[in-house]
């Protein structure tokens, strides 16, 4: 007889682990989502106020030259509600463009678990509306892809 089955969860890749731990720490963001616990690598339950989501974008290769391993990383900025008094298009729209200057306007490599990095917008912010839900009860989300480069510490 077995207890219950734990979930295994796989860790994200290093280039999410760097990009979030970036986010966190950008304070006009984390006060205009209302908290670092807003932003993650999963998906929140509650979609009504303004969340961010950071993971590995599906279809890119993850690439190695010279040092350095690139992998594509995707940021989708997502709300169902107003959020303080803003309909939540506009919302979801000023803070994926907030997150690309942020990320377009960074020049030097940045540290991260002894790794230096850097990133640049790939494109975005796209619209990536989802009407799963129903046409009524849209959860609208834009996005915002980087190339993450990261070279190992020596």
């Amino acid at each position: 007889m077995t207890g219950p089955q734990q979930e295994l969860l796989a860790e994200p890749p290093p280039a999410v682990l760097a990009v979030l731990d970036d986010l966190r720490g950008f304070t006009q963001l984390v006060e205009r989502v209302g908290g670092a616990d807003r932003i993650g690598t999963r998906k929140p339950t509650d979609v009504r106020g303004l969340f961010v989501w950071v993971r590995s974008a599906g279809g890119f290769p993850l690439n190695a030259a010279r040092g350095a391993w690139s992998r594509t990383v995707q940021i989708e900025v997502g709300a169902a509600a107003p959020v303080a008094q803003e309909l939540p298009e506009l919302a979801v729209e000023r803070v994926a463009g907030l997150i690309a200057v942020h990320f377009a306007s960074k020049r030097r490599a940045q540290v991260f678990q002894g790794a230096s990095w850097r990133a640049r917008p790939l494109d975005g912010p796209f619209d990536m509306t989802d009407t799963s839900r129903g046409a009524d009860a849209p959860v609208f989300k834009q996005g915002v892809r980087l190339d993450v480069r990261m070279h190992a510490p020596v």
